[in-house]
C-alpha cells in the first residue's frame, strides 16, 4: 500500500467515526425527548376512560382509575387504618343589641293635667293631685291608673298643700306636705326627669323634722293583677289584704295572665338602684286611693329613692304575615321592619368584630310615614321590597278600602321616604294582605285582594320606572271559591316582568 492510499483510508475511517458519533448523539437525544413528546401527545389527545361508557367525551385524568377493593384515593394512597383525632373550633358568639328609640319628650298642658308624651310612653299628672301619675304605653294602653310615694305611719297624713315646682318638656317636679294633726312634720318631693331614649328617672325625696324614722313606700295601682317577682306568679285581683312577694332582683312585672307567653303587655316596676325594698300585693287604700295595688316599702332612713316604671304593649301581628317580607341586606347593613302599634317602623344594623366577638349593633328605631294600620282582626300586615337602594312598602290603611305604597331611598343608615301613594281601591271595607315588588327594569309592582261585590285581585304597575303614579296592569280579576282575606305576592321576574 502506498503512502497515498494509506492517507485516503485513514480519512475514510475518520469520516465514518464522525458520522457514527453524530448518529449516536441523535439517537440519545431522541430517546431523552421521547417521554416528553409522548406526555404532550397524551395530554392533548382524547382518551376514553376505561370504566366509563365509550361515549364519554371528558378528558382523562392524569391519575389512574381507582383499583377495585382498595381504599386508595385518586390523590394518592390512603393512610394506614387507625384512629383520627379531630377538633371543632366554634365560631365566636354574636352579641346583638335591640333597636333603641330616640324621641324627645313633649309636655302638653291642659286645663286639668300635665301630659308628657315620651319614648317610653305617656305620663299624666292631674292638676288637682299632681303627686299622682298615670302611665300608658307608647301604643296608648293604660297600664297604671295611679302611682305615687307616701309615708305610711300612724297618725301621718299625706298629700297636704300640693305644689307644682317645675313643669317643662324634660322635667316635672311636685311637692306635698306631711301632717300630723295640725302640725307639718315633713314633706315629699317627687321629680320626673324625662329622657329621649328611655323611661324617666323618678326621684322621691323625704324631708322630715325631729328624730322620726319613717320610710317611703311606692304605691301603684295597675290595670293587670298578676305579679311576677320570683319563681311563682301571684294573682291579686281578689285579694282582701296585702301579702309579701319574692323579688330577688328588686323588680316586679305585672301582666294580665299567669302565662307570660300569652301576655301582649307587661308593666315593670324596678328599684334595683336602691338595692333594698320589700314588695307586697293586694288590697290597699289611703287618702282617696283604693284598690288592688303593688307596694314597695323602702328601709327606714332611706330618704331618697329613684325607681323606674315602664311598660310594653306588643302587637301580635308586628311581623305578620309569613308571605310578606320584613328584612333585607344592602350596603353591608341589615334592615328590619315591624309594626309597633302606631306606624311601620324600622332599624338597621352592622356586624362588627372586636375582642374575639361578633357584635350586631342596631340603630335607633325610626318611623315611616305609614300612620296607624288597621288593628285587631282587621290587621293585614305589610310587605317590603328592595332593589338597588330603593325600598317599597305596601300596606292597607285604616278602612280596608284601598292599598298604598311608600317609596324610600337608602342613604347610609337612613331612608328618605315619599308617599304614601294609592295603588288601588274598592268599595267594600275588606281586603287581603298586600304585597310589592321592584322589577329588574325599575318598575314598581303592587298587588292586593280587595272586595268589589266579591273578592277581587288588583295588580298595579308604576307608569314608568321609579314613577310615583301607577295604573292597573290588567283588569281586576274576580276570584272564585275564595274570600277577600287571601294574600297575593308578585315575585319580580327577569326581563322586567
Amino acid at each position: 500500500m502506498s503512502p497515498v492510499e494509506t492517507t485516503q483510508s485513514q480519512a475514510r475511517r475518520t469520516r465514518v467515526v464522525v458520522a457514527f458519533a453524530i448518529f449516536a448523539s441523535s439517537v440519545m437525544v431522541l430517546v431523552a425527548l421521547g417521554p416528553l413528546v409522548e406526555k404532550e401527545a397524551t395530554a392533548t389527545s382524547p382518551i376514553v376512560d376505561p370504566v366509563a361508557p365509550a361515549s364519554n367525551d371528558l378528558p382523562r385524568s392524569d391519575s389512574a382509575g381507582i383499583p377495585a377493593e382498595t381504599t386508595d384515593s385518586v390523590g394518592g394512597p390512603s393512610p394506614r387504618p387507625g384512629s383520627v383525632t379531630s377538633g371543632l373550633a366554634p365560631q365566636p358568639p354574636m352579641r346583638s343589641s335591640l333597636p333603641a328609640n330616640a324621641v324627645p319628650s313633649h309636655l302638653e298642658e291642659t286645663a286639668v293635667s300635665f301630659r308628657y308624651t315620651t319614648v317610653a310612653g305617656t305620663y299624666e299628672f292631674p292638676k288637682a293631685t299632681p303627686y299622682i301619675a298615670s302611665y300608658a304605653t307608647p301604643e296608648g294602653e293604660t297600664l297604671v291608673t295611679a302611682s305615687t310615694f307616701v309615708v305610711i305611719a300612724p297618725g301621718i297624713r299625706p298629700f297636704g298643700h300640693p305644689t307644682v315646682l317645675t313643669a317643662s318638656d324634660d322635667r316635672f317636679e311636685t311637692r306635698y306636705e306631711l301632717g300630723k294633726g295640725p302640725v307639718q312634720v315633713g314633706a315629699v318631693t317627687l321629680t320626673y326627669d324625662f329622657r329621649d331614649d328611655g323611661p324617666p328617672k323618678i326621684t322621691a325625696a323625704l324631708a322630715q323634722s325631729g328624730s322620726q324614722s319613717w320610710s317611703l313606700t311606692w304605691v301603684s295601682f295597675p290595670i293587670d293583677r298578676v305579679a311576677f317577682g320570683g319563681a311563682t306568679p301571684v294573682a291579686f285581683a281578689s285579694a282582701t289584704s296585702l301579702s309579701r312577694i319574692e323579688t330577688p332582683d328588686f323588680r316586679v312585672s305585672v301582666g294580665p295572665d299567669a302565662d307570660p307567653a300569652r301576655s301582649s303587655r307587661r308593666l315593670v316596676l324596678d328599684w334595683s338602684d336602691a338595692g333594698a325594698g320589700t314588695a307586697s300585693v293586694g288590697l290597699f287604700s289611703l287618702e282617696g286611693l283604693a284598690g288592688p295595688a303593688i307596694l314597695i316599702e323602702f328601709p327606714a332612713r332611706m330618704t331618697i329613692v329613684d325607681p323606674t316604671i315602664v311598660g310594653t304593649s306588643t302587637s301580635s301581628g308586628a311581623t305578620n304575615y309569613p308571605i310578606q317580607r320584613k328584612t333585607f341586606e344592602y350596603g353591608g347593613r341589615y334592615w328590619a321592619f315591624w309594626y309597633d302599634g302606631t306606624a311601620i317602623v324600622y332599624a338597621s344594623a352592622q356586624f362588627a368584630y372586636a375582642n374575639g366577638q361578633n357584635t350586631l349593633t342596631w340603630s335607633v328605631k325610626m318611623t315611616t310615614p305609614s300612620a296607624t294600620l288597621p288593628s285587631g282582626a282587621n290587621y293585614r300586615g305589610f310587605d317590603v321590597a328592595q332593589r338597588d337602594g330603593t325600598v317599597l312598602i305596601g300596606y292597607h290603611p285604616s278602612g280596608l278600602t284601598s292599598f298604598k305604597i311608600l317609596i324610600g331611598k337608602l342613604v347610609g343608615s337612613l331612608i328618605t321616604w315619599s308617599g304614601s301613594y294609592t295603588a288601588g281601591s274598592w268599595p267594600t271595607a275588606e281586603g287581603g294582605a298586600s304585597s310589592v315588588a321592584i322589577g329588574s327594569d325599575g318598575y314598581y309592582w303592587a298587588a292586593a285582594i280587595g272586595k268589589d261585590g266579591s273578592p277581587t285581585l288588583y295588580v298595579a304597575r308604576s307608569t314608568s320606572p321609579g314613577a310615583t303614579d301607577s295604573r292597573c296592569s290588567s283588569a281586576p280579576s274576580r276570584l272564585a271559591n275564595s274570600d277577600a282575606k287571601r294574600c297575593s305576592n308578585p315575585p319580580p321576574w327577569p326581563g322586567g316582568r
